[in-house]
Parts: C-alpha cells; sequence; structure tokens
C-alpha cells in the first residue's frame, strides 16, 4: 500500500499562511495601508490572543499530525521539484527549446556527479522513482517557493519607484 501525499495544491495550508503573516509584517514595515481582510484577520488573531488562546491557532499556523515544517524538509522537496523540472526540460523537443534527450539519458544526466557531487544529491534510481512518483511535478517549471515570498527587494522599488 502506497502512502497517498496530502498536498493537493502548490503549497499546503501551512505555507500560505506563513506567506500570508510575512506579507503583512513586510506591508506594516512599509507604513502601507493594510487590506480589509487583512485587518479583520490580525484584529480577530490579537483578540484571540488577548483573551488567552494559542497564537499558533489564532494565526493559523498550528502545525497538523503529519505536517512538516523545517526548513530542511522544504529546501528537500524545492530540490527534488527542481530534479524532475530539469529532467522535463531535457526531455523536451529541441523545437521547444529542450534537449531531445530520452528519458533514461536525461535521467543519467542529472544523476551525474559532478566534483565528486550528484548535481542534485539524487541516484539514477531515486530520480526515476520520484518521476514515477510525482506526475504532476512533471513540468519544464514550478512555481516560486513560497518561502522567498514576497520578495523584500522588489517590494522595495515597488515602494520607491514613482506612479507614472
Amino acid at each position: 500500500m502506497t502512502k497517498k501525499r496530502a498536498e493537493t495544491s502548490e503549497y499546503t495550508r501551512l505555507q500560505l499562511n506563513q506567506y500570508r503573516l510575512r506579507k503583512i509584517a513586510m506591508e506594516l514595515e512599509f507604513g502601507k495601508e493594510l487590506s480589509i481582510p487583512d485587518t479583520c484577520f490580525l484584529i480577530q488573531a490579537l483578540r484571540k490572543i488577548g483573551e488567552g488562546g494559542d497564537a499558533n491557532v489564532a494565526f493559523r499556523l498550528k502545525v497538523r499530525k503529519g505536517e512538516r515544517t523545517s526548513p530542511a524538509h522544504t529546501a528537500k522537496t524545492n530540490q527534488r521539484r527542481f530534479a524532475l523540472s530539469y529532467i522535463a526540460t531535457i526531455i523536451a523537443p529541441e523545437s521547444e527549446g529542450g534537449l531531445g534527450m530520452t528519458l533514461e539519458d536525461a535521467i543519467d544526466d542529472a544523476a551525474k556527479k559532478f566534483k565528486g557531487q550528484a548535481n542534485f544529491g539524487y541516484t539514477a534510481e531515486t530520480l526515476k522513482n520520484y518521476w514515477n512518483n510525482y506526475p504532476e511535478w512533471r513540468t519544464r517549471n514550478f512555481p516560486r517557493p513560497i518561502e522567498t515570498l514576497p520578495d523584500r527587494a522588489q517590494y522595495e522599488a515597488e515602494l520607491t519607484t514613482e506612479p507614472k
């Protein structure tokens, strides 16, 4: 019996809530006015905490059973997705910007050692298993890891740029 993956969207509920809090913090830091939903969210969360409630529950950051939150786990997932995107890119036809390799050759290329280290840290067999087990990740690109959003430099640039 195989385990069923709980994630049905690109990001978990916890990741989305963490992103929302980072965005709110950045908006407050730069003196930008919060949206009405974000203001209501903060009011309700702070009220619950003030009444003695758990902050993780109030900010919707409570970890569910089996949910992993460590940066190491997130980095490993992102690395796996990047490796599968690399494979999908090099098996694409040359007319579409790929290299037109076979799947076997692409997996071997992704598993090659470079300066004593595997490109992605996975063996060819492991990459083949990931390719078979994660069909939804067989795309030439994947969304930017939500842990890197919102982009602080981009946000600062938008605030300092004068409107046209």
